[in-house]
């Protein structure tokens, strides 16, 4: 999955969107912000909250919208 693009990225992986709350100052510093998160409704809601709050944020669950969630999508097209 690593491209010209990710290879310069960085990566923030929450293994709950509860903790959102900590890495707000973070996510505040970064001009792009990528969101890979889970096609359920608790993914829904964050990711309207995200979209609310920070600037420049791309949904990129389109690319596995017939998935439960990016890891289901990558093993399924392996």
């Amino acid at each position: 999955m690593e491209s010209a693009e990710s290879s310069i990225s960085d990566c923030l992986i929450l293994n709950s969107t509860a903790m959102l709350f900590k890495v707000d100052k973070e996510l505040r510093a970064y001009y792009k912000t990528s969101l890979f998160l889970d096609n359920d409704d608790n993914g829904i809601t964050i990711k309207q909250v995200i979209r609310k709050n920070y600037k420049n944020v791309e949904d990129c669950s389109l690319l596995y919208k017939d998935f439960k969630d990016l890891n289901e999508w990558f093993c399924a097209t392996k």
